[in-house]
This record gives structure tokens, sequence and C-alpha cells, in this order.
């Protein structure tokens, strides 16, 4: 089964196996809420054993006398006449399917102060102005009890102090206050719960869960009064961790465990983002798109749509809140193939959703550009509000098939579309840059762009091709309405390459990448091929505030894709078992007016293909991200995972808008993992949208 696993770096934490029933999820607040009788157990009974508890939504931190436990709920359905993994015939009726019994499945981490100081006092600092009441069957009503920001456990070991803290807006964390002459080895934190607890090489570690994982970056420490650094590390003995530290016999040192979560969405059966998206709207929170075939556990209770649809793919969307947790998600699809390839939000956070669609139904609105299924396959666009209420929705597409593959939207709202088409009719509009269909004999088909306006008005729309077959994958606005088109193509001649640029002339073999310029009315500047003598394909643009486009895909051409100078001039030579040339990424930079400012091969001697890029034009930074089966060339000294797994391998790397790599890491665990998306919240942390096989 392949399942998505949404990855933020981001501060939180996770969580071992048993089942509750809903009305045991605590309330979500800000604050750690005292107990006095309202925590019960499994059985009902009270849970004294817990002095204080942080939620946050389907979160919950139990501080212990002794230690502290990391729970994390999920919301599962139990269907009672449907198997979760059961292969799906095509006559399954959805008509015949129970109504759920909804259940949280609660995966618990215990942590224990292992030596500790068995009298410690335990202080509840800056109390909220809300006060809680609990009304409940299984014990007396509990009324008036205090929340507070901060909780402080005094001398939980000689001279060591850890602090608890939870404030609106962030994550919960925790602190040890190292006393001057204290002795930091005699915090010795025992795991238990966990699958497996794994030493990076980075000196961070990951604690392995049912349910995903938590990841512990390299330890930090500093002085209390001057934040000065302090070297420290963890130190590792099976599921014991301690830290390794010098005393400080006149300062006290703050150790502050940076902790970084990840947690996975899917359903009983398969979810494909090979095609998918990922997105970051204007308050922090991500959204992801793709298709699925899982009849559980995809949709949120109240969303738009929240049973699959049928047929062989339902698309999907799903919101999360800026702390990782599922905000909503929903189905969208009818009775036929949905699959959903391009997301894009606006700067009311609104939500745009495009796809292919051969569902005769359910995929529009009344009144919209095109109501009515067209033919073979369709092409459609939906926008959602930021709670997951559909707006209004339009199929598009002529008479064979059609397909969005990439959308963006500029500070008006005005939403702009590529793709891919074989359609004839319903594609451009009078006067286009190009009006008709290039298709030789109805074999290949043509790349398409154009814009609708945020009512969902088609404005113009444009082919874009030469005489065989291509393809656009991503599409790019600039602060100045330059719009950048990019993919593949296998029009040697009489595509839209123009003079000037930096390659006018097709590069050869079987495919090319391009880059093409429009203005926002319609209106065509220039194109570019960039290829080699072999395959090269294209995957995506970004462009910059003076208008400059960073490209990514890959190649397995020896020449002609890195500028002098490159990170990596040549291409890593590889072959598959049956000869077939193995490829490596490309990224490049191009000017405004279609020159090349420096391009670079990227990877080892396996095969590469980059599919995610994200552009940190306020910090001089370009992000990449795809797979590799490389042992080489991928990873840099000191990075989060140096080193190859043995499978097919994430990556992330980072360049300047130089061309220089400044690191580059594998993502990787005991499957398949491959990067599909990348994003950036407003704070510069970067958001990595994942597939993984096999749970």
């Amino acid at each position: 089964m392949r399942i998505i696993s949404y990855i933020i770096f981001s501060l939180i934490m996770a969580s071992t196996l048993e089942a509750q029933t809903v009305s045991d999820l605590q309330l979500n607040h800000d604050y750690f809420i005292e107990n006095r009788g309202q925590i019960t157990d499994q059985h009902g009974l009270v849970n004294s054993n817990v002095k204080f508890i942080y939620a946050d939504e389907l979160f919950n931190l139990q501080l212990k006398p002794m230690g502290f436990s990391y729970e994390l709920f999920e919301v599962r359905r139990e269907e009672t006449s449907y198997e979760s993994g059961q292969a799906m015939s095509s006559s399954y009726n959805l008509e015949n399917v129970s109504h759920p019994e909804q259940q949280l499945r609660s995966h618990r981490i215990d942590v224990n102060f292992i030596g500790a100081n068995p009298s410690v006092e335990i202080f509840a600092k800056n109390s909220s102005r809300t006060y809680f009441n609990y009304y409940t069957s299984e014990a007396s009503d509990v009324t008036l009890v205090p929340g507070y920001h901060q909780i402080l456990y005094k001398n939980i070991y000689p001279g060591i102090d850890v602090v608890f803290s939870a404030k609106g807006g962030d994550s919960v964390k925790y602190e040890w206050m190292v006393h001057p002459g204290a002795d930091p080895s005699k915090i010795k934190l025992q795991y238990s719960g966990a699958t497996a607890i794994v030493e990076l090489e980075n000196g961070g570690y990951q604690i392995i869960t049912p349910n995903g994982r938590i990841d512990e970056s390299k330890l930090i420490a500093f002085t209390a009064d001057t934040h000065l650094p302090v070297e420290a590390r963890y130190q590792f003995e099976d599921n014991l961790i301690s830290y390794k530290m010098k005393r400080n016999n006149s300062k006290t040192i703050v150790i502050d465990p940076n902790i970084v979560w990840s947690t996975y969405y899917g359903g009983n059966l398969d979810e494909d983002i090979n095609n998918g998206q990922l997105a970051i709207d204007g308050q922090g929170k991500s959204i992801i798109a793709g298709s699925t075939n899982s009849t559980l556990n995809i949709a949120s209770t109240g969303a738009f749509q929240t049973n699959y649809g049928g047929g062989y793919h339902d698309a999907f969307l799903a919101k999360f809140t800026a702390n990782g947790k599922l905000d909503w998600a929903t189905y969208y699809g009818g009775d036929e193939k949905d699959e959903g390839h391009a997301l894009v939000t606006d700067a009311s956070n609104n939500i745009i959703l495009g796809g292919l669609t051969t569902s005769h139904s359910g995929m529009s609105t009344s009144g919209s550009h095109q109501f009515a299924f067209a033919g073979q396959q369709d092409a459609f666009v939906a926008k959602f509000n930021s709670s997951g209420v559909r707006i209004w929705a339009t199929y598009f597409g002529g008479t064979y098939q059609d397909e969005i593959l990439d959308l963006d939207c500029d500070a008006l709202g005005n939403i702009y579309y590529t793709g891919y088409t074989i359609s004839p009719d319903k594609i451009s509009t009078p006067g286009a840059y190009q009006e008709s269909l290039n298709n030789s004999g109805g074999t290949y088909g043509d790349a398409f762009l154009g814009e609708f306006t945020p009512a969902g008005s088609l404005v113009w729309g444009s082919y874009l091709s030469g005489p065989l077959q291509d393809r656009a994958h991503g599409i790019a606005i600039g602060e100045k309405g330059e719009l950048f088109i990019q993919g593949t193509c296998e029009s040697t001649t009489d595509f839209a390459s123009t003079t000037g640029v930096y390659q006018s002339i097709y590069g050869g073999g079987g495919t090319d990448a391009f880059l093409a310029k429009w203005d926002t009315n319609g209106a065509f500047i220039w194109c570019s091929y960039f290829g080699g003598p072999t395959e090269d394909h294209g995957r995506g643009v970004r462009v910059d505030a003076a208008g400059n486009a960073y490209i990514m895909g890959w190649t397995d051409s020896e020449s002609a894709i890195a500028t002098p100078g490159a990170v990596q001039q040549f291409w890593a030579e590889d072959y598959e078992i049956n000869g077939d040339r193995k490829a490596d990424g490309f990224l490049a930079k191009f000017n405004k007016n279609g020159g090349i400012v420096w391009s670079t091969y990227y990877g080892g001697h396996g095969k590469e293909q980059i599919f995610g890029l994200a552009l940190d034009e306020q910090n001089g930074l370009l992000y990449a991200g795809g797979y590799s089966t490389s042992m080489d060339n991928i990873s840099t000294p000191g990075s989060y995972q140096e080193i190859y797994s043995g499978n097919s391998d994430g990556f992330i790397t980072k360049f300047n808008l130089s061309g220089d790599r400044i690191w580059g890491s594998y993502l990787n665990g005991p499957n398949i993992e491959e990067v599909h998306g990348l994003a950036l919240y407003p704070n510069g942390y970067l958001s990595i949208f994942l597939s993984t096989e096999g749970g």
C-alpha cells in the first residue's frame, strides 16, 4: 500500500496503540490543565498519576511526577461491510456501506525520568484567566479547574529543573535548566512504547512509532544569560537517552531539545501523489492534493464530499493546521476516474484544485464556464474557500482527452492554468496565439494554457505546440505580470522557440525540456528549448521578483545541460540492465530575456528525478527535491541523512540563487520514499510532501 507521508519541519511531539471512544478526546486549549479528578484511564477510573494535561486538537501531553507521555489521536471509521485492505471491485456499491462507528486510535510513548528525585516539587506558573468545568458520568463534577502556561519541575535532578511551556499559537515544548555546578549527565530519559530509536549521522535521533516518527535534531544548548552556544550531544543506550556536556560552575545552561515531527495521511488502499501537489496559504496552513481509491480515512466529518465517488480514482484535498494536524479533508470525484494534479491558494486563502476526470457529473456547478462533460476525459477546475466549501467548479475540455497539470494565481485572484490536450475544440479562444491543435493524424497532443477570473469565467486560452507531442507541467506568474510555462516537448521543428534565447534549436533525442514566457493577457513573448542529445524532461518552474525563472526536471543527456563552473558539470554515467540510460536531475536559472544564468546536473551513479521546487527569495535560497537510487553526489557531510538506504530514497537540496549548493540530504526510511512537492511557510520553514510505500 502506498501511504502519503506529509512532513513539516516544526516543533511538536508525537506518540503506541490503544483504542478509545471519541468522548475521551480532551478539549483543545493553550494551557496545561490541572488534574482534579476529571482525567480517567481506559477503565473509567480516576488517573491520579497524571498531574497536568495539555491538549491540542488530536494531540495530548500528559505530565506525571516521574516523566511524561506523548499521545497522538487519529479518528478512524470502523466499517462492517468492507474490510480494510480488501480490493475494491467495479461492482462495489457505496450505497450498501453502513454508517461507520467513529473511534480514536491513540499512539502513546511514555518517557520516564530515570534516577530522578521522587519528591520533586512541581509548580504551576502563569495561570490563565480561563477556568474549566467537567461534567462526566464517570466521576463527580469537577469545576473551576485552572490552566497554566508553564509547569516547573524543581530539582528533578540535583541542581537541574525541567520546564514545560505552552503559549498560544506555539507548540508545546520543554527545556532543561542546568544550574551552576550541576551534572547534566544525570538526566536520563527512558522511552517505552516506541518501535525503535535510531541514532542519526547528524547527531540527532528518530523515534519510530506505528503512527509515524518523531525526529529530534542535533542538540541545542546555550547559556541562559547571554545565549552563547554550549557544546552538547546525545548519548544512546538502547531506549535510554542522556546528554553529554561539560559542567559549568558559574552559569546556568539551557538544554533545548529541538523536536521535528512527521505524520501520515492515507486510507485503506492507495494514494497517488505522483502528480499531486502541496501549497501553503497565507495563514501558514498546508494543503495537499492527489488521487486515491481508498474508501476509508480520507475525508473528515462534514467535508464537502465525505464518501468515495466510485470508479478508479477520486481526487482528494486535505488541509492541515500550522502544527500539522488535519483541519479538514474531502474527496472530489464522481463515479469514474478523477485525479487531483494541480493546486494553488489565492490571497484570500481560497483553494483552487485542478486535474482530470472521466466522470460525467458531479464535477461542475450550475452556471460555470463548462457545466457539461464534453469528451473522453476532461480537465476540471474547482475553487473552495478556506473551510473546504466549494465555491464553483467547471469542466474544461473538448472531444478527446484533456488534463490540467499546474495552476497559479495573481494578487487579484485570477487563475492561470496549464496542461495537456488532444482535443481540437473548447481549448483556445478567438485571437489566441495558437487557436488550433497541431495534431498529426490524431496521434499527438499539445500543451495549453489560459486564465480564469476569480469567479470562474474563461478570459483566454491557447494551445502551445509543434507537430508532435508537447506537454506543459509547470506554470508560474511573476510580480510584474510575466507568465512562465515549463514542460517537455517532442516537436523538433515548428515549436514556439524563438531567436535570441538560450537554445532555439532542438537538442536531440526523444524529448527536450522547454521554457516559455507569456504575459497575463495571453501574448506570447519567447520560448527556449533546454536539452541535450538524448532525453530531457521538464517538471516545474518558479519565478522571482526580477523576472528570473528557475526550472527543474531530469535528463540523461551527457552534454548541453550544465554551465561552466556548475556544482555538477557532467552526467553521472550509469545504465539500466536493458541498456537504458539512468537520468540525473537538473536545475537551471534563466533571466527574463530567455538567457541562461546557470544550470547544473544533480545526481549520482543511479537514477534521479526532481519533482519539487521552492523559492525563498527573501533569504536567497532555492530548494529542490525528488528521489534517488544513487549512493553518491546527493548528500553533503553533516546533513540530516547522509547515507543512502538502498531503496529509492527521497532527497532535498538547498542552493543559493547563484547556483551554489549549500547542502543536500536523503530523506529515507525502510521503504521507498519520493519527494513530490516542496513549499515554504511564511517563517521560512520548509514543508515536504512525500510518498512512502508499505507504511
